[in-house]
């Protein structure tokens, strides 16, 4: 029986994906099958006493010990193992001082700190503080804003996050080395409690604490030279308006100094007293909460709402779990300017009372404070019943005749029982005490005390009342804010919004590099959402860099003042093709001036082939000031986009350039020797490979029918002389005759 071969025909090279097949048609015919196996493969997808407490009479009899871009794909890619670079010691004398906000937080609150390093000239990339909280877990904190030697840090903390915690480290980074400055070695112990107090913490307040002596009171500031504990504190205050305008927090006014403050003619200061505070928790509510925590709170949610009126400024008696005399509370109240004051409490009777009442001065000695105070107890009684709390109605209470005569008025009249009311009326101002409904009750406690939303009403209601008792109105102006800052490319976007259209606003810009040799009016453009939108360009302004000043003005008038820091940042990206095997790309990123406000940078990356299929987004690495990506899930070959993405801290994202990287696709030859007519057989042999991945195996499917019944996949082994060979047989084919296909994948 006579077999044999046509001559070779053609050859057709294809591309797949990942694969290249390279296509080879030969001829062939057949006389007599023979019987033969079948042997195809498949391609594997390669709470006060009774007379000087400000507490309700049935207060007294419970008082009790206190018991918190929608990712469109994100993929963490395990990084190569690199060789970590030693943590050298920093620069100790270099520490001129470390402020903590405050010592003691109620949640939800924002810590912050501030830390003086050198003076300013050093080229720190990078700054964090490394923090222990008392169960031995550590968090690391990143710098969040700089202005010359200030190094600025804040975070958020939950109920869930309640503990004591101490700052342990300093560490930073300089041209990609970490140094580390332990804070003990300086005798620094910077603690600060998340709803719990902590050794050494101290609840008091003074109208006679000075700057000298804050540390020793607060334990919260360490110093290591107290002249420059002014800046430090100008830079935390700062930074605190930014917390207050988006939610109460327990940071205010209360001046670490307590100086006087002058008040404009036109200014109405509300002060605001949550009551009790540090070793006087108040009585304990329904579910086990002090009274003074929940004080707090509304007086803080209080506080935000009444600064939505014009020309108010409000002060506050406490801003943390702290103690002081009523008397004191007073003193330091009309020191700021005070025309009222509001003490903000909670009743308590065992459980068993319920609803809302409001005490007044009486009309002894000062009858016109006793008026104005009676009209200002009704209105906020009126808000507080609105919201369905049970009436309890206004009222006064004077001291009982077998009293102490000193309690009585200059003139001999019957004093107030209440002594931040007699207080109040002995300095000249008017005060009341809110007891907005009974803590220890449960129907009150779940109806009106048991969430934020809940706690949030009760102090709106209060700053309503007061607003309608003195005939306050609010702003034009509903909110300010800068966002979409790009330290980049020198802009920020600054939004307003008004309460009604009928208004003009205007913004006035300068930086204060030199005065106001810059100043710009920008006339906002109106949104579809009704806000007005100002778009900022330093090339506007002498493309200055630093503090900026932002003003907003609505018909003329100035409603609010905020500023921020514009750095002069600048990226480069470098894409490495890492021992040039077109296996394995390291991406980096390097920041110059890295802005305060960057939360992290990522990588898209994409392959041209089939549009962004295979889109992946990839969080850089950090390493000092640089970000790095190790990229190697490759699906064809090509180009491939890189995108550089910065998020920042408000939710924003700039991107900041546009890349590309080409994995080239393999080379080879193919022919066909060694065609045997008599054995069936011939030789596909590959030659010429450029691989710069080079070969881990030559896979070659070979068929002759149309529907690949009959397909066989190869394996080319390597030849001496570098070629790869594949020897055919028509017998692994069904002994079919015709046109044979060969296709190879590398």
């Amino acid at each position: 029986m006579k077999r044999y071969f046509n001559t070779f025909l053609s050859l057709i090279i294809c591309s797949f994906m990942f694969v290249s097949p390279l296509n080879i048609s030969v001829l062939a015919q057949e006389q007599n099958p023979i019987e033969q196996t079948d042997n195809n493969g498949d391609l594997t997808n390669i709470e006060e006493t009774p007379i000087e407490n400000s507490t309700s009479e049935d207060e007294q009899d419970a008082l009790q010990e206190e018991q918190i871009q929608e990712p469109v794909i994100e993929e963490v890619l395990e990084q190569q193992n690199e060789v970590a670079k030693e943590i050298l010691e920093g620069e100790k004398e270099k520490v001129n001082y470390f402020y903590v906000g405050v010592p003691y937080l109620e949640t939800p609150a924002e810590e912050e700190f501030v830390a003086s390093f050198g003076d300013g000239t050093e080229n720190i990339s990078s700054m964090k503080l490394i923090v222990q909280k008392n169960d031995g877990s550590t968090m690391e904190i990143e710098n969040v804003n700089r202005v010359g030697e200030l190094y600025h840090f804040k975070r958020s903390f939950t109920e869930a996050e309640s503990g004591v915690y101490s700052v342990t480290e300093i560490r930073y980074f300089i041209d990609d080395q970490e140094y580390r400055i332990v804070l003990s070695d300086l005798g620094i112990d910077a603690q600060f409690g998340v709803n719990q107090e902590y050794d050494g913490y101290v609840a008091t307040y003074s109208d006679d604490v000075t700057n000298e002596d804050i540390s020793d009171i607060e334990g919260s500031v360490v110093s290591l030279d107290s002249s420059n504990v002014d800046n430090a504190e100008a830079l935390v205050e700062e930074k605190v308006k930014e917390i207050e305008a988006a939610t109460p927090s327990s940071l205010s006014d209360l001046d670490l100094g307590a100086a006087a403050k002058a008040k404009a003619n036109d200014e109405f200061v509300i002060a605001l007293d949550p009551g009790h505070g540090g070793y006087d928790p108040g009585s304990t509510t329904y579910s086990g909460i002090s009274e003074a925590t929940l004080t707090l709170k509304i007086a803080n949610y209080c506080k935000q709402e009444l600064e939505t009126y014009m020309n108010v400024r409000v002060v506050m008696t406490r801003t943390g779990d702290t103690a002081s005399e009523l008397d004191e509370r007073v003193t330091y109240a009309v020191s700021q300017g005070a025309d009222v004051l509001v003490s903000i409490h909670l009743n308590a009777l065992n459980g068993a009372g319920r609803g809302a009442e409001v005490y007044y001065p009486n009309s002894n000695y000062r009858p016109d404070l006793g008026a104005e105070g009676q009209n200002l107890a009704q209105q906020i009684q009126n808000q507080l019943v609105a919201l369905g709390i049970p009436d309890r109605g206004i009222k006064i209470r004077n001291i009982d005749p077998w009293d102490d005569p000193s309690y009585n008025y200059a003139d001999g009249s019957a004093g107030d029982y209440y002594g931040i009311i007699r207080h109040a009326k002995k300095q000249g101002i008017a005060a009341v005490i809110v007891e907005h409904c009974f803590g220890d009750n449960a129907t009150d406690y779940n109806n009106y005390l048991s969430s934020e939303d809940k706690l949030q009403r009760l102090g709106i209601a209060d700053a309503t009342g007061i607003a309608n008792a003195y005939g306050l109105k609010k702003t034009p102006l509903q909110s300010s804010q800068i966002i979409q800052k790009n330290d980049f490319n020198g802009t920020f976007v600054v939004k307003n919004v008004l309460r009604d259209s009928n208004h003009t606003v205007q913004v006035k810009i300068w930086s204060e590099a030199n005065g106001k040799d810059d100043i710009k009016t920008y006339d906002p453009t109106k949104q579809s959402d009704g806000s007005y939108i100002a778009v900022f360009n330093k090339t506007n302004h002498n493309n200055e860099v630093g503090k900026y000043i932002v003003e907003t003005y609505v018909d003329g008038t100035m409603y609010h003042s905020d500023s921020c820091i514009l750095y002069d940042s600048s990226q480069e990206t470098t894409i490495e093709n890492v021992g040039n095997t077109d296996t394995n790309f390291k991406i980096t990123t390097s920041v110059t001036n890295v802005p305060g406000e960057l939360v992290e940078i990522q990588h898209a990356i994409w392959s041209e082939d089939k549009g962004q299929d295979d889109l992946r987004w990839i969080s850089g690495k950090r390493n000092g000031n640089s970000w790095i990506t190790d990229y190697s899930t490759l699906s064809s070959y090509g180009k491939y986009n890189v995108h550089i993405y910065a998020h920042m801290n408000d939710g924003s994202m700039i991107m900041l350039g546009a890349y590309t990287f080409t994995i080239n696709k393999p080379t080879w030859d193919i022919k066909i020797e060694n065609q045997n007519e008599e054995a069936g057989t011939f030789d596909v042999v590959i030659s010429n490979i450029d691989s710069a991945s080079g070969v881990s195996q030559i896979q070659v499917p070979v068929w002759c029918a149309e529907d690949q019944n009959d397909i066989q996949w190869y394996v080319a082994e390597k030849q001496s002389d570098g070629t790869y060979k594949v020897k055919v047989s028509i017998a692994n084919h069904k002994y079919h005759s015709g046109e044979y296909k060969i296709d190879t994948y590398l």
